[in-house]
This record gives structure tokens, C-alpha cells and sequence, in this order.
């Protein structure tokens, strides 16, 4: 019967096998998320999603402004997912030999999932797809280079979009197509024809950011609307979002709050156990590594303050110094500096009043040796980065290759973010530049 029915009308519903919706509140569990192979988090006019897939598993998360986690298992292997205003979508190749395609649409607000066919789809491309405005839109391979098809929900074939260059990858933003070619650039998708919004580097991945916003690993927030682009220090790129032109990111210090055009950053402090973070409006929906999900609005971020006994001995030049202790300082966007190279794990700890604890960048206990730029230290319940002077590689030590680094910064051949950032800034004065090369180039002589 749901063959005929899926002949007929190429559309049919099928019954979640599992359902489970929650009441919107200010924390709850997103745990069906753990299952998927990668999490995609998106944010539209809908709401803030996170969603994935494993084998014939779709895997969805509504996150805000109401809470829905569901999952439906489908008829065939699913390739690729992306969500469309409400719904989660997945294309699902279920024939290889007759190249039977169909993109199962999952309603998380009241779990319904259509099946749409797709027929004799020889030449698909199918890493990536895209569902907007009432169409799908495929990557076809059958000409001189890959370009697009669009199609009608019931199969038929609406456009083609062709360029001078391959077309690498298709994604939806805030419900919209997005299509990336070869050297980078990016076009919006719709009506037949195609609108340039932006340039990315063509090796470097890129990951939704909130409504008409994508990052890169590097840490590049790209606008798709014509707003131009922004650097962002993050630990987590991945987790990166804008919801009424307010970002929001993964710091050392917590999750940043930050308008888009100026320099006053907000936190909410963390215990450096998220997982991701979306944003809908004026909320920040925040999933944990455990998938306890917290959502905390912007009356909840604060200006960082951190309070110790000791007197605070404000350092002239840096404008980002929050607090000192003892000799070490610390800056606004949560960076412990000030350390001397060749510093070792148990004078540095002695050096504090009370319980110090260390890390390793990757999250491993450190109990000796050098402290070195990257690693984190806990102090008081609150959590910092750490940046050794001169030390630009995180060895713990200034050497030839931590010049040969801060050479390549000012020659645009070597990115410094962050803790590695502010430990090229040798002498304290707030900025890196010619005076700190002189004096890390004398300290790797010495």
C-alpha cells in the first residue's frame, strides 16, 4: 500500500520511532544527539536547531524557542541532512542501482515526516543538498563542470545553475541556498538565478553561524548579506552564532556576548564542558558535553570581574588588563600572561595563595615541566589560557622558530590568535609589533 500511495501522490508519512518533546524551560536534555556522526547547528526564523544522522537515522534537536527532540529511522541510506525553517531534512538514496533518490522532511514541531522522490538522478552529487523556498537543489555531475539543479517537491525539474567553475558544496542559511564554487565564492540561490554574497577560501570549512552568518576554522565570520567579515578569537569556531546582530562564541573565560560593530564583550561563565551553542533572538541555547542543555538569555551575561585578596596593580599600555596577581595578569578576554619563559609547574603554582590546578591544551593534568603558552589554569573556580613570554609555539621556552613565527605574523604568512597572540606581545605594552620581535629575537639568542 505505501509503495502505490508513494507512486501516486510520490509522498508518504511515516511514524516516528521515537518521539520526545519537552516543555520549553531553562534547562533539559538534548541526549539523542549523541548518536550522530556531526552535529549541524542552525539558527532561522523558526527557531535554533542542532540535528545529524547515523546510517538511515535522522537525529533532530529543536533547542529554541521550544524544545522538540526527535528521531525517525528511514527507507534507505541517508547521505547528507540540513534544515529548512522547521524542518529537518535528509536525502536519502534508496535504490544505488536505479538511482532512486527522496528527501525524507521531519516537522519538529509535531514529528510528521513526508518522503518526496526523486527519479533518475544518475549523475548526483550527493555530500551535499539544499530544500528552500518550496524546491530541492542538487549538485549535478553530467556536464563540464558540477553545477545545479533545482526541482519542485514533486520531482519535476524547475532550473539549472551553471558557473565558469565547479560547484563544491550546497547549504541552507536562515532557510536559504547557498551554493559554494571552487575558487570560494558564494552564491544565493533562488528563482533561476544566482546573487553573489561572499568570498571564503576555498580549502577552509565553514560552519552556520546564525541567521545570514557563517565561520571559519580560522575563525572568520563571513557575512552572507553584504555586511562584510570579522576575526574572532574562539575555541571552538564550530561554535559561533549572531541572533540580533549580538555574537556569541566560545572563550576561555565562557560564552562571549559581543555586539557585532564594537568591542564590549559580555560573559557567562563556564566550566569549559560545551558542546555547541545556538541562539534564537535573545537566547542561547547552550548543550554541554553530557547534553544537559542550559538556555541563558542576555541579561545573563555580565561584564567578566575577577576578585582576589591581592592588590591590583593595573599595567600601563594594555587596555584589556582586567587584574594582576602577584606578577601575572589578566585580560579582559580571560589570558594569564606576564609568565617568564622557562617558568617551571611547581614555582608557578607556589607563587599563588591558593589551590592552583593546570592543564594541558588538550585537556590533560600537568603537574611538571615548563609552563607553556596554550595550557590553562585554574584559579579560584574560574579558568584562563595561558601565554608565556615569547614563547609562540607552546614548547615553554623562546627560541629561532618562535621569532621565525612572529616574522611571519607581520608578513601575513602566519596567523596568531589569542593566548599565542598576547605572548608576543614581549614587553606588556598591549601591542605586538617591531619592539617585541627585537626582544624575542634577543631572548632566543640568549
Amino acid at each position: 500500500m505505501r509503495k502505490i500511495a508513494s507512486l501516486i501522490l510520490s509522498l508518504m508519512i511515516c511514524i516516528l520511532s521515537s518521539v520526545q518533546i519537552i516543555n520549553a524551560s531553562t534547562s533539559y536534555n538534548v541526549d539523542i544527539l549523541s548518536n550522530c556522526k556531526k552535529i549541524t547547528v542552525d539558527s532561522n526564523n523558526s527557531g535554533a536547531f542542532a540535528y545529524g544522522f547515523k546510517g538511515s537515522i535522522i537525529y533532530s534537536s529543536m533547542l529554541l524557542p521550544n524544545v522538540h527532540n526527535r528521531y525517525v529511522t528511514v527507507e534507505g541510506n541517508i547521505k547528507s541532512v540540513c534544515q529548512n525553517g522547521k524542518y529537518t531534512c535528509a536525502l536519502v538514496e534508496k535504490n544505488l542501482k536505479s538511482k532512486l533518490y527522496c528527501i525524507a522532511q521531519m516537522n519538529m514541531e509535531n514529528g510528521e515526516c513526508k518522503y518526496y522522490d526523486f527519479k533518475n538522478m544518475s549523475s548526483l552529487l550527493a555530500g551535499s543538498f539544499s530544500v528552500s523556498g518550496g524546491k530541492a537543489f542538487f549538485i549535478r555531475t553530467d556536464s563540464a563542470f558540477a553545477y545545479v539543479s533545482s526541482y519542485s517537491i514533486n520531482g519535476e525539474h524547475s532550473s539549472n545553475y551553471v558557473f565558469s567553475q565547479n560547484v563544491t558544496e550546497l547549504f541552507n542559511n536562515n532557510s536559504n541556498t547557498y551554493a559554494r564554487l571552487y575558487d570560494g565564492s558564494v552564491y544565493r540561490l533562488a528563482d533561476g538565478k544566482s546573487y553573489y554574497c561572499a568570498h571564503i577560501d576555498r580549502d577552509t570549512s565553514i560552519y552556520n553561524s546564525g541567521s545570514g552568518w557563517v565561520a571559519t576554522i580560522s575563525g572568520r565570520l563571513v557575512s552572507l548579506t553584504g555586511d562584510g567579515s570579522r576575526q574572532i578569537d574562539s575555541t571552538e569556531i564550530n561554535s559561533v552564532t549572531i541572533s540580533k546582530n549580538s555574537l556569541r562564541y566560545l572563550s576561555y573565560s565562557g560564552i562571549a556576548l559581543q555586539p557585532v560593530n564594537s568591542d564590549n564583550v559580555k560573559y557567562f561563565n563556564h566550566n569549559n564542558n560545551i558542546k555547541l551553542i545556538a541562539s534564537y533572538n535573545d537566547k542561547t541555547a547552550v548543550v554541554k558535553n553530557d547534553y544537559d542543555c542550559l538556555v541563558i538569555s542576555n541579561s545573563e551575561f555580565k561584564d567578566l570581574s575577577i576578585n582576589f585578596n591581592n592588590n591590583n596593580n593595573n599595567g600601563a599600555g594594555d587596555k584589556n588588563l582586567k587584574n594582576t596577581y602577584n606578577n601575572y595578569k589578566i585580560s579582559s578576554d580571560g589570558i594569564m600572561y606576564g609568565i617568564t619563559s622557562g617558568t617551571n609547574v611547581t614555582d608557578f603554582k607556589k607563587s599563588f595563595s591558593v589551590l592552583v590546578s593546570l592543564k594541558s591544551s588538550s585537556g590533560e593534568s600537568v603537574t611538571s615541566g615548563k609552563i607553556k603558552t596554550g595550557q590553562r589554569v585554574t584559579l579560584n573556580n574560574e579558568e584562563y589560557a595561558v601565554a608565556v613570554m615569547g614563547d609562540l609555539t607552546g614548547e615553554g621556552n623562546v627560541k629561532s622558530n618562535d621569532v621565525s613565527k612572529l616574522m611571519g605574523y607581520f608578513v601575513n604568512t602566519y596567523n596568531l590568535s589569542g593566548a599565542y597572540f598576547k605572548a608576543a606581545d614581549f614587553n606588556l605594552d598591549g601591542s605586538v609589533n617591531n619592539k617585541d620581535l627585537v626582544l624575542i629575537s634577543r631572548k632566543a639568542e640568549s
